[in-house]
């Protein structure tokens, strides 16, 4: 992959849940959740990466068209990883001796962050293609909803679970 020179130099994030591969000389990157051991579930940590990853193969000059948006393994995505939801639940619950409308205003910009994560893929300025396989399941379905296309395989399975516990899907699915 050439690199042009610009006047701002931008580091590519080097982060390893989240893969980028080049083809056709830089122009098609592929980006793809990388911890196909955990079925890809998604961290917090995740979701700022990926932010991270798409803001930058948006930026003005550089020479990728086309973002294609996949999961590494057996799976798209298993949703929003296990620990982080514990982790969301701890902030929610967090400070339940205070006026409920300042602990719910505080909870909304963790809530905030997710969804600017989810909506990074949206801005991009190139088109994103969400390749589905297997599961794509809560925070999956949210991420390739954000994409200009989504392509699944015979083999792929969408499946909101918030719903079936009576919360709302807000992060992205809305």
């Amino acid at each position: 992959v050439k690199e042009k020179k610009m006047w701002r130099e931008v580091p590519e994030p080097k982060v390893p849940d989240i893969k980028v591969e080049y083809h056709s000389e830089g122009q098609v990157a592929v980006v793809s959740l990388n911890r196909a051991t955990k079925f890809n579930a998604i961290t917090f940590e995740m979701f700022d990466n990926l932010r991270k990853v798409f803001e930058y193969l948006g930026r003005n000059g550089s020479d990728v068209r086309a973002i294609v948006f996949t999961g590494q393994g057996k799976h798209f995505s298993a949703g929003l990883d296990l620990k982080s939801a514990m982790q969301m639940q701890q902030l929610r619950t967090e400070g339940q001796d205070r006026d409920p409308a300042r602990a719910a205003f505080d909870f909304f910009g963790t809530v905030k962050a997710l969804q600017d994560s989810v909506t990074s893929l949206e801005a991009v300025r190139v088109p994103v293609i969400a390749a589905v396989n297997g599961l794509c399941i809560g925070a999956g379905v949210d991420l390739t909803s954000a994409a200009d296309i989504r392509i699944a395989s015979k083999s792929a399975k969408f499946t909101i679970k918030e719903v079936d516990i009576a919360l709302a899907a807000d992060i992205g699915t809305l």
